[in-house]
């Protein structure tokens, strides 16, 4: 059986990539079992140690993003070097790695999408339209996916000789309520920003709910964009502009290389997969000022 550890089970991301793990598994007649971590990252790597010594586990998938801290690295290590020696791959699915080289063990597969180059793209789109004051809704610092998301906002403006205002950052959980409270304090303080890069569609679920109760109507007054492309982006009041992954399609390549399917033998290289733009209603030029 596979072993799938994921951060929570009610968020749409994660039933995605779950649905593409089971659907792989079951296509090799084999069986999956999943525990859910609830985002704390020593309950993961518990969940994590105990499926490396169960015989009935021949590999293991980690899926979605993670908080690092010295100690969590520390077992990191130890845990896969044991799962190594063992014999069974482990699949890090859909977790930026980029700034923690030193998590990557021989044994391990590391298979992300491109944060920093999909964050990149949506703030280009904002500054190609014409908007220089552009603010980012981020979550917490030390998330592995929000971190690496924020680095493309950095690189997105930077593309367009615009200077990243740490003023215009918030941060703090990834949740609807924390984009809510980050755009209202946003757009009172900055009343000049005329954009806002939520990193996830959740967030920018709040900004929108904030931009309306602030009176900045999305896009006329202000263009907000997110991250992931939920199914339920489309149904955002505008339709939502944001990032797509194909979630699933990235549980699938993570199960056929933890059964040895793909042609990328378990342990071997980084896999990147790429990111495109979806561009809906919330997204247009900045406001004309008097």
């Amino acid at each position: 059986m596979l072993g799938v550890v994921v951060p929570q089970m009610s968020h749409q991301v994660n039933s995605e990539v779950i649905a593409g793990v089971e659907e792989a598994t079951a296509d090799a007649g084999r069986f999956c079992v999943f525990t859910v971590s609830r985002n704390d990252p020593c309950r993961e790597l518990d969940q994590l140690a105990e499926l490396v010594d169960d015989e009935r586990i021949g590999g293991v998938i980690l899926a979605g993003g993670f908080q690092l801290t010295a100690e969590y690295a520390r077992r990191f290590v130890r845990v896969t070097r044991e799962a190594r020696d063992a014999g069974k791959p482990i699949v890090l699915c859909g977790r930026a790695m980029t700034a923690s080289r030193e998590l990557v063990v021989t044994g391990v597969t590391v298979l992300e999408y491109d944060n920093e180059g999909g964050a990149a793209s949506a703030v280009g789109l904002l500054a190609s339209r014409g908007h220089r004051r552009i603010a980012l809704v981020r979550g917490p610092l030390g998330h592995s996916t929000s971190d690496a998301r924020s680095v493309g906002w950095s690189q997105g403006l930077d593309r367009f000789g615009l200077e990243p205002d740490p003023d215009l950052v918030r941060t703090g959980p990834r949740d609807a309520s924390h984009g809510r409270a980050a755009g209202a304090d946003l757009l009172s303080r900055h009343p000049d920003v005329t954009a806002i890069f939520a990193e996830s569609d959740e967030l920018a679920m709040g900004v929108l709910q904030a931009a309306h109760l602030a009176g900045r109507p999305v896009p006329s007054s202000l263009s907000v964009i997110g991250f992931d492309d939920q199914h339920n982006a489309s149904y955002f009041v505008p339709p939502l502009t944001t990032v797509h992954m194909p979630f699933a399609e990235l549980g699938r390549r993570a199960a056929r290389i933890a059964l040895d399917l793909d042609p990328v033998h378990p342990g071997q290289d980084r896999l990147m997969v790429g990111t495109h733009l979806t561009i809906r209603e919330s997204v247009s030029e900045p406001p004309r000022r008097p």
